[in-house]
């Protein structure tokens, strides 16, 4: 039989994997999220995402099988807590473009929401910074993990950011 901690990463893996299900919403499983809340004493971080990679079949933020979802994900590797993916708009947009910001208006409910219970939001790239700093939503900024940002040439810089990011997530409310 696996350890309590043990199951309790694989609960939190399986409600990773289920939110990542963008026909089932968040609402359906609020007692399982206040249950989660309540009882998982480690960090509960989400990273957010502008929209899915065309590289995504699935549409999945942060799919494994893309280099952005690799790469957050490596971040991550030695993180003693649960890690969420989430996007501010769940389609893809013509020509892999930057969405209107109206578009994003349920994600930023579902964010706030969160964030209120305690949970740590993560910005990935400046179009979500900037929608999340107008919502009025707390969250730490990291450069998109894409091959386009400059700011990953510099080995030492991104590893003092990622540093930076892991500890900011680690910090008590």
């Amino acid at each position: 039989m696996k350890a309590p901690e043990s199951m309790l990463m694989d609960f939190c893996a399986t409600l990773s994997r289920l939110f990542d299900i963008r026909a089932l919403k968040d609402t359906s499983f609020s007692d399982l999220i206040s249950f989660t809340d309540k009882f998982y004493a480690k960090p509960i971080v989400v990273v957010v995402g502008t929209n899915p990679s065309r590289k995504s079949p699935t549409k999945v933020p942060f799919a494994p099988e893309t280099k952005s979802g690799t790469t957050v994900r490596s971040w991550f590797k030695d993180f003693d807590g649960c890690v969420l993916y989430r996007n501010l708009y769940d389609d893809y947009t013509k020509d892999n473009k930057t969405p209107d910001k109206t578009l994003c208006h349920t994600a930023l409910g579902r964010l706030a929401s969160r964030r209120k219970r305690g949970h740590k939001i993560i910005a990935c790239g400046s179009f979500v910074d900037k929608v999340l700093t107008e919502a009025k939503i707390d969250h730490f900024t990291i450069p998109h993990p894409s091959g386009l940002c400059r700011f990953w040439n510099d080995k030492v810089a991104g590893e003092a950011k990622i540093k930076e990011m892991i500890e900011w997530t680690m910090k008590q409310q």
